[in-house]
């Protein structure tokens, strides 16, 4: 019997709709950057952006793929803005900040790739009988 529930896929897992993800991953965002401006990441931008990734693959494993997708840049905006440039005025620094988007978008990629990859095993198993 396979679930067809829109909000869990048949090969199992909960995957949150873009309309219920989104809210709380752009407020996760504000938190998380509150938090690393009160534990001094601005004086660290690579810390920072380690911290950013690893928000950004835990939105992408339990989210939509939309929602995934767009914390990259959403990430990346708050990076750019607090912490980086400081005073909420976002800039362009050229290599660097691209390098920083590319690292938060290609997370997101990567998660949904091992994702895709984790349910189709998962799928397998199952039919197997496992």
């Amino acid at each position: 019997m396979t679930n067809t529930s829109p909000n869990r896929p048949a090969c199992g897992g909960l995957r949150l709709r873009p309309e219920v993800a989104a809210g709380p991953a752009f407020v996760g965002c504000i938190v998380l950057t509150l938090i690393l401006i009160a534990a001094g990441a601005t004086r660290s931008p690579a810390a920072a952006t380690g911290v950013y990734a690893v928000y950004v693959a835990g939105v992408t494993w339990v989210s939509a793929a939309s929602v995934g997708l767009a914390a990259g840049p959403v990430a990346w905006l708050f990076l750019d803005g607090f912490l980086v440039g400081r005073g909420a005025q976002l800039h362009w620094d050229g290599q660097p900040d691209g390098e920083r988007l590319a690292l938060l978008v290609a997370t997101a990629l990567l998660v949904l790739g091992a994702r895709a990859t984790y349910s189709m095993v998962r799928s397998i198993v199952r039919s197997r009988g496992g």
